[in-house]
């Protein structure tokens, strides 16, 4: 059994802010809980079975960049505490330009791993001695291994194997020197097949079915990391080089999910208002919850999250669907319409 528990920051204790394991927003959120940026930072705890194996951690701003951070809290793992990071930066509001950087921290002293229950009574960092918060500053959280670090940039339409040429090196490498930690991230990754559903409903959905978009897999809040997963994954990273590929093959299996791509680039409204009710933001401390969406009822978002769900889209096609840079050379075709509020505090 594989299973997600998987918060918004932002969301207050109570009756929605618990699992069904009968973990809490607080425990699984750590010190992002209902921080001055919460509403734009999810959290998540991934187990196989009575296990975690994985927690994880999503940024983003509303100038379309996103932070991803993936650490291996498997306790028979060699690598117990060690952090994956992977960071996306969008150069220009086009977004025909992206800076990666990918790197892999461990903690400054070994932790002794330990094996970790499913329902979390209290933040992992009051359960086993040692690791930090995620939300730390780098420094705090561990030192760099030099030998994982990939630092790029990734230009649409500049060649087929620019996925392969920027993360193929560091995927091998990643897979030799931590294999309980990439076979629990490949675990994850098998988890995104469209097949898998959720334990976490979506709600707030206007209209009868308040989960009917919730099962969609591709529009789930951790589609980020998912993402940025699979530049760990070489096949993934040479799929699209098999003769009888096509953007619409395989659909059922772990990629990037290419409906997920076509319905943003062709803007399907559909699929966008689902990613839109997912990642945006329409409540704070000052804003009152109402029902809708921009999509559905016109209201504005508190926090906009179109950028960077364009971003995701713009990078899987880079890396792992260079064919769509062959039918959409401009990108501005996609993106003209829409508009980019920079926030204050990033």
């Amino acid at each position: 059994e594989h299973t997600i528990q998987t918060f918004r920051c932002s969301q207050p204790v109570g009756e929605f802010g618990i699992t069904s394991y009968g973990s809490s927003v607080a425990s699984i959120c750590g010190n992002d809980h209902l921080s001055a940026i919460g509403n734009r930072i999810f959290r998540h705890v991934f187990s196989v079975g009575d296990k975690i194996t994985l927690e994880i951690r999503e940024l983003y701003d509303e100038q379309g960049n996103t932070f991803v951070r993936i650490r291996d809290v498997d306790g028979n793992s060699e690598s117990f505490g060690y952090v994956f990071l992977a960071d996306i930066i969008r150069e220009n509001e086009k977004g025909n330009s992206l800076k990666v950087d990918f790197k892999v921290l461990a903690p400054e002293t070994q932790i002794e791993g330990t094996n970790l229950n499913p329902k979390i009574d209290y933040p992992l960092t009051e359960v086993v001695s040692g690791l930090i918060d995620l939300s730390s500053d780098l420094l705090k959280l561990g030192v760099e291994q030099s030998d994982f670090n990939v630092a790029g940039k990734l230009l649409w339409g500049l060649s087929e194997t620019q996925g392969f040429d920027l993360f193929g090196d560091f995927a091998s490498k990643f897979q030799a020197k931590y294999p309980k930690w990439h076979n629990n991230l490949s675990t994850y990754l098998a988890f995104g097949h469209f097949r898998d559903k959720c334990c976490h409903d979506g709600t707030n959905l206007v209209g009868s079915d308040v989960s009917m978009l919730s099962d969609y897999i591709p529009i789930r809040s951790y589609r980020m990391s998912l993402t940025v997963t699979c530049a760990l994954d070489t096949n993934m990273l040479t799929k699209h080089r098999q003769p009888t590929h096509t953007a619409l093959e395989n659909i059922d299996t772990w990629g990037i999910y290419s409906p997920f791509l076509l319905s943003t680039f062709f803007k399907i409204k559909s699929v966008k208002q689902g990613l839109d009710k997912v990642h945006s933001a329409y409540w704070d401390e000052e804003t009152p919850l109402k029902p809708g969406s921009w999509l559905e009822t016109g209201i504005e978002p508190v926090i906009n999250s179109q950028p960077v769900n364009d971003t995701i889209a713009i990078f899987s096609a880079m890396v792992f669907e260079p064919q769509f840079a062959l039918l959409i050379p401009d990108l501005n075709v996609i993106f003209k319409e829409q508009t980019y509020t920079a926030l204050s505090n990033n």
